[in-house]
């Protein structure tokens, strides 16, 4: 159940907050390969968005196990 809890509350942030998107992406080898100050685009906010979803979807699948 807890992990169905922190996944939601991940899923949820990722989802929801560019911050954490975009420290996600400072995270990333992203800057390695690009001269300069790499910016996120449009996919990639998409994508974050898109995976927040399906993690929140699989936290719900993950609580209903649990019961």
């Amino acid at each position: 159940m807890f992990l169905a809890l922190g996944l939601m509350v991940y899923g949820w942030s990722g989802y929801r907050y560019r911050k954490l998107q975009d420290f996600f992406f400072s995270l990333s080898l992203y800057r390695f390969w690009v001269k300069g100050d790499p910016e996120p685009s449009d996919f990639y906010y998409f994508m974050c968005k898109a995976g927040g979803i399906l993690v929140m979807i699989g936290a719900v699948i993950i609580a209903f196990y649990a019961y």
